[in-house]
């Protein structure tokens, strides 16, 4: 067993990076990211208006650009994104209900994220209600 001395160094490794490093896009239509910290913490969390500049976009360019920069978004939206999934290449879309509390929530977002590859919402459409976890 090596002693330390006075004025050694301790290195550490580094810490391994999460095994499922999704990149999220919070719909303008969802609180701003501050308001999931579970989630904020986790993992990448950006809102489409705030930290991306698109508020008052179609669902059409939010999509697109959700997409296009490899992003699961995350909306309230109970039909403008259902038929675009699929559309293109994406990360995924999932629907939340506008009733479950914020603390469930991002509970619940942090915890099927958690258990999730990305590759495996990659075109899907999924749903989380307030009760179960289902996929349309």
């Amino acid at each position: 067993m090596k002693r330390l001395t006075c004025g050694s160094m301790i290195t550490r490794k580094p810490m391994p990076r999460d095994p499922f490093p999704h990149k999220i896009a919070l719909d303008e239509n969802m609180p701003r990211s501050h308001k999931l910290p579970l989630l904020n913490e986790a993992f990448d969390l950006k809102h489409v208006r705030d930290d991306l500049g698109l508020g008052g976009s179609g669902d059409r360019v939010i999509y697109e650009a959700a997409a296009k920069a490899g992003r699961v978004l995350i909306t309230y939206d109970r039909t403008g994104y259902i038929r675009l999934v699929g559309t293109q290449p994406d990360a995924g879309v999932i629907r939340v209900s506008d009733i479950t509390p914020l603390p469930q929530l991002d509970t619940e977002l942090t915890d099927f994220f958690k258990r999730r590859p990305p590759t495996s919402l990659r075109e899907q459409y999924v749903r989380l209600d307030e009760n179960r976890k289902t996929s349309d």
